[in-house]
């Protein structure tokens, strides 16, 4: 073989070898991309996940504000009431007060005025049996006038004949 066909079969090895190689290389780089583009394809169902997930959350949370925003005005609601249930009873405990001092004032006035009626009931007892005194002295005093104007009576026509004469 001559030197070229020697370097022609060189050169066709070395062509076949980096052929070869270029082939596994290539081979290689589909093993790799399939890789990539399987992975990803995972990654693409990962992200779909996760904006699912996202969205779910997003909504969660716009439900959450929501919620939120309605349970601030419910306690500010609570809150003022229990402030006007707070000066309403205040106001009913003082007007409570005020009603237990005009009470202890009116049963002292009653104390007093039932103190004076029983003073009233004794002087009237007492007059009671001074009139009912009065009127047995009355009464003696009708008879005994009774009597003298009987006795009166009875002298007249002896007074009538004593000025006749």
């Amino acid at each position: 073989m001559s030197e070229l066909e020697l370097a022609l079969k060189d050169s066709d090895e070395e062509a076949q070898n980096t052929i070869s190689k270029w082939q596994e290389s290539h081979t290689a780089l589909e093993e790799k991309n399939a890789e990539l583009l399987s992975s990803i394809e995972t990654y693409k169902a990962d992200l779909d996940e996760a904006q699912n997930a996202i969205a779910k959350w997003q909504e969660s949370y716009t439900l959450i504000e929501g919620n939120n925003a309605e349970l601030e005005s419910s306690l500010e609601t609570s809150t003022a009431n229990l402030e006007k249930a707070q000066s309403a009873i205040a106001n009913w405990q003082a007007s409570h007060n005020a009603l237990e001092e005009k009470n202890a004032e009116l049963q002292r006035s009653l104390d007093t005025t039932n103190t004076d009626l029983r003073e009233l009931q004794k002087e009237l007892e007492a007059t009671k049996k001074d009139l009912t005194d009065a009127k047995e002295i009355v009464h003696t005093d009708e008879d005994a006038n009774i009597l003298w104007q009987g006795t009166m009576a009875s002298l007249v026509p002896v007074c009538c004949i004593f000025k006749r004469k």
